[in-house]
Formats: structure tokens, C-alpha cells, sequence
């Protein structure tokens, strides 16, 4: 079968913070027709600056040198420019990206983002009518029924899922020979990611599509992909078809990615005393008419919630988006309005005024699933780690606020050095220690970890993992950590909470959740996490 695209010898060398660096190396592969090829390896392997060289994308500015050929229609893509190539990525390639939220124009409607995509390259002079009905008809395709709900909604008003559907609809607008997926799947909770790849799947069939599907996770492309990829340091270092890279892997990092999957916790004693107790918790958002901003009704996020965790111990709160985990993390924050009791060393955490409050707030912290979002890009990571640190402490001196830094940067992993750089220059896993170190120096009592593993890759998940357990036993840190992924809560958590449309579904210890789930949602969640 003759392939639809044939890399040959590809070489890149980029501009980097003022040094040149080589993260691809004279790689070979091809795309067949019709097949999910999948370019599988860990972040910083060069996945993601292939994928954009099969397109021209890498800016030119960035580029010190780039050489081999990537061959498509008899053409070298390499040696196209201007309005030669961007015909050929309008009529011919798609892309998807990893966060949608980021593709999408925030003040456009869907409908008119789709729209935009079938007219760019539109040769069959169609009305606005059918171009209407088309639009519709590939809502329909990736699921968004009733399509016509969701033409005039903004990215903004639509999940996680919903949004990474509606990129896939304006890859199909223009019937493209090649769909690039570059991690359209890592933000999204299992049940969500399983429903994405099995749609990619039927369109794929449904219309003779070739995908080049990115990811950092082997274990997902096992029931998608027809080829198989290993890039490692920006080599590929095995490369055949699915069966036998999965039955036979050759090279011991592939073995390696497939062995990468954190350990369940080994069973603690419960904790000696009772650090936070919730009893009825409930967030309800008004629902206001347009007309005089009446309250109509109420999206009830979180309905009743009960639990405790002890000092030292983890308790794993596990969902779909949309189940109500982040509203309950809101509520613990105390950033939205809530009903109910939060008791907190002895503390009734849910009647303290502002004044106090702020005071309190030291001891609970928070960690987010995105460090990319959640660290200033303007600040180094010194001003980033020091700056609560400097607002409950006002009166540290110099040399006080460097020694703190340095002990927590010591903690978490990172170089005093790297002080003064800024969160660009970081990798993800380094990011995520960053955000810990500005957590950890503020000498917590409770973090609030909110999916913050969900966006590295397995590697670097099981790093974080492992530090965080390493810092909750030196510092008697208490945890409430938010996942979709249960093979992460089985790895920290004591106890686990599952929550679905706002309710807690069950509760229990976390090997007695995994082994013997009372609930069939919580079978199908661990079922898709497998």
C-alpha cells in the first residue's frame, strides 16, 4: 500500500533560549492510508515538532535548521512555502490540539467557527442554506445532539468533551485526507477520552480517514491505532504494527512505557486525629430569567455531601466532569456559596468572618490540574514561590525568604539556580513542582489537589505521586486530591469518595473501592481507567 505521507531522514534543529537544540533527529516513518498511526513517547521526545513539520508549522523564526523530506502528492512539504502550502493544509490536513479552549475563538459561535472552516476551502458554491444544513449534519456526526442546542452556544458554555467534539467537526468540514491529533484526549476524564477515541474510530471508517494520533500514554492507543510509534530524545526507537508492538515490544523503554503505572498505596493505620469533618455540603447556582434577573431556579453542583479525613491521610474524590468535584473544592475554598458545616481542627471553618478568615487560609493550599495557567508567566519562579510567603510574612528579610526558598525548592526537586527563570523554560512535571513549592512554603495543614497529574505525562505522574507522598509524611500534610483516573487515587488516597450529578454515589476505603465497587458507575469508571 503506498503510504499518504513518507518522512524521510527528518532532521530539526531550533532556536531555544539562546542556545540551538537538535529534538529531531533524521527520523523515517510513514502514515498509510486509511490506518491510525500513532506517535507514541514521553514530553520533550519531539512528538509534538514531528507533527508540525508534516504541516510547515514550526515558525520560521525558531528554526535554525531543517532538512529531509516529507513527501505527499510527489511533493516535498519541506520545500513549499506561501500559498503552496497553506492550500494544501486548508484542502488537505486537519489539526487537533490538546486544550480546545485554546483552538476555539472565544467570541465566536460554534456555528460560525464551523461555517468558517467549510468556506475557506468551498469550491462547490453552496448557499448559505445547505452550508447551514451541513453544519448541522456534522454536529450530528461527533455527537452533539440536538445539534441546533449548540449552534449558537460560545467554547465557553460547553464541557471539555463537548469542545474537543466540536474541533473534530471543524477537522471534517472540509472532507481532509489527513486528521493530526496531537493529545486530544489528555485534559478529559476517562469516560469522556474513551467516547472521543471510539468516535475518531467510526470516522475514521465512516470516512476513509488517515489519523496521526500524538500521545504520551501507550496504554491508550492499544484499541485505536493500526501502527505504532516510539520516540524517545527525538529518535524513533521502534516503530510496526500495533499487534507487534504490543505482543513484542523489541526495545526495553517500550517495555518501559507499558510497565509505567503507579502503585497502589500500601495500607496506612488510620490517622490519630480527625483533621476535617463536612456535613451537608451543598452548592446550588441560581439560574436567573433575562427579564429583571429573577432567580427561575438552581443547577444543584453539590447535593449533601458528608465526609472526614484525618491528619496525615488522603481522602480521593473521584468523577466525570460535571459530577460536582470542583464545585466541592470551591465550596472548601470558601470562593462560592455553599450550605452546610466545615469543621477544621476543631475550627468551624464555615462561620469564620473575613478577617479571620484570611488568617486561616494558610493553612489550606491549593495545587491546579494546569501549572501552565496557574503561574504567572511574567513572574520568575522565585517571585512565583515566595509571593504568599512574603504576604503572610511581611517582615522576613532578604536572607530569611532565600533561605525558605531554597529549603522547599530542596523539597520538591528543583535547583536554587533556576530561581530566576521564568515558567516558559520549565517542563510540565517541573511546573507541577513549582506550584507544590509555592504551596509547601506557605507550611500548609490541607492541600487541595485539583487533577494536578492529569496533564503530564505517565512518567511524570508517577514522579509527582511519589513526591507527594514523600512530603505528606515529612510534613503531616492532610489531602483532599481530585482525579478521574483511578489508578492515580489508588496511588495516594486512604479512603475515596465518588460522586456523580453532585451526590456521593459511595465511600469507602480505596482498595475496598477498587476490588469490590458497590455501584456499576463505579465499575464503569474504573473499567475506562483500565
Amino acid at each position: 500500500m503506498t503510504p499518504l505521507i513518507s518522512v524521510k531522514n527528518l532532521n530539526l534543529k531550533i532556536n531555544a533560549n539562546n542556545s540551538i537544540i537538535n529534538p529531531v533527529k533524521n527520523i523515517s516513518f510513514s502514515v498509510k492510508r486509511n490506518h491510525i498511526t500513532a506517535l507514541v513517547g514521553e514530553s520533550g521526545s519531539g512528538k509534538s515538532l514531528t507533527a508540525l513539520s508534516l504541516v510547515n508549522l514550526i515558525p520560521a523564526n525558531l528554526i535554525q535548521e531543517i532538512s529531509g523530506e516529507i513527501i505527499y502528492q510527489k511533493n516535498n512539504l519541506l520545500t513549499l512555502a506561501g500559498q503552496e502550502i497553506r492550500k494544501i493544509r486548508n484542502s488537505d490536513f486537519s489539526f487537533i490540539f490538546q486544550d480546545p479552549l485554546s483552538s476555539l475563538n472565544p467570541t465566536h459561535t460554534i456555528e460560525r467557527q464551523i461555517k468558517e472552516r467549510k468556506i475557506i476551502n468551498q469550491s462547490g458554491g453552496f448557499s448559505k442554506e445547505e452550508i447551514h444544513e451541513q453544519v448541522l449534519e456534522l454536529l450530528e456526526k461527533v455527537n452533539l445532539t440536538p445539534a441546533k442546542r449548540f449552534l449558537k452556544r460560545f467554547p465557553h458554555e460547553l464541557s471539555g468533551g463537548q469542545r474537543q467534539r466540536v474541533m473534530i467537526a471543524i477537522a471534517l468540514a472540509n472532507e481532509n485526507k489527513l486528521l493530526i491529533a496531537d493529545e486530544p484526549t489528555t485534559s478529559l476524564d476517562v469516560t469522556i477520552q474513551r467516547e472521543i477515541l471510539n468516535l475518531l474510530i467510526q470516522l475514521k471508517n465512516e470516512f476513509s480517514l488517515t489519523i496521526f494520533f500524538i500521545t504520551h500514554d501507550l496504554n491508550l492507543v492499544k484499541n485505536l491505532a493500526d501502527e505504532i510509534i516510539i520516540m524517545k530524545q527525538g529518535e524513533i526507537v521502534e516503530a510496526g504494527k500495533k499487534s507487534k508492538i504490543l505482543e513484542n515490544p523489541r526495545e526495553e523503554y517500550t517495555r518501559l512505557l507499558f510497565e509505567s503505572i503507579p502503585q497502589p498505596l500500601k495500607k496506612r493505620p488510620a490517622g490519630k486525629k480527625e483533621f476535617i469533618e463536612v456535613k451537608g455540603l451543598k452548592v446550588h447556582y441560581p439560574i436567573k430569567s433575562p427579564f429583571l434577573k429573577m432567580v427561575k431556579s438552581y443547577v444543584k453542583a453539590v447535593e449533601g455531601i458528608d465526609f472526614k479525613v484525618s491528619e496525615g491521610r488522603t481522602l480521593g474524590i473521584i468523577g466525570e466532569s460535571g459530577s460536582g468535584k470542583t464545585s466541592l473544592l470551591k465550596a472548601l475554598l470558601r470562593l462560592v456559596p455553599f450550605e452546610g458545616e466545615i469543621t477544621i481542627e476543631a475550627t468551624s471553618y464555615h462561620l469564620l468572618k473575613k478577617k479571620t478568615l484570611t488568617k486561616f487560609r494558610r493553612k489550606i493550599q491549593v495545587v491546579f490540574q494546569d501549572p501552565f495557567s496557574s503561574l504567572n508567566p511574567r513572574m520568575s519562579m522565585e517571585e512565583i514561590v515566595c509571593e504568599g510567603l512574603k504576604f503572610y510574612q511581611p517582615k522576613l528579610t532578604p536572607e530569611e525568604i532565600a533561605g525558605e526558598l531554597k529549603k522547599v525548592l530542596s523539597d520538591v526537586g528543583l535547583n536554587y539556580e533556576d530561581r530566576n527563570r521564568y515558567p516558559h523554560e520549565f517542563s510540565g512535571g517541573q511546573k507541577q513542582r513549582i506550584a507544590l513549592a509555592r504551596v509547601i512554603i506557605m507550611k500548609p495543614k490541607l492541600i487541595l489537589l485539583d487533577e494536578p497529574t492529569s496533564s503530564l505525562d505517565i512518567t511524570f505522574q508517577i514522579q509527582i505521586i511519589e513526591l507527594l507522598l514523600k512530603l505528606q509524611a515529612k510534613y503531616q500534610l492532610t489531602y483532599i486530591f481530585i482525579s478521574h483516573d483511578i489508578r492515580v487515587i489508588r496511588a495516594l488516597a486512604d479512603h475515596v469518595l465518588v460522586m456523580k450529578d453532585g451526590k456521593m454515589i459511595e465511600q469507602n476505603l480505596t482498595e475496598t473501592i477498587y476490588k469490590k465497587p458497590k455501584e456499576n458507575y463505579t465499575r464503569e469508571l474504573i473499567k475506562a481507567s483500565l
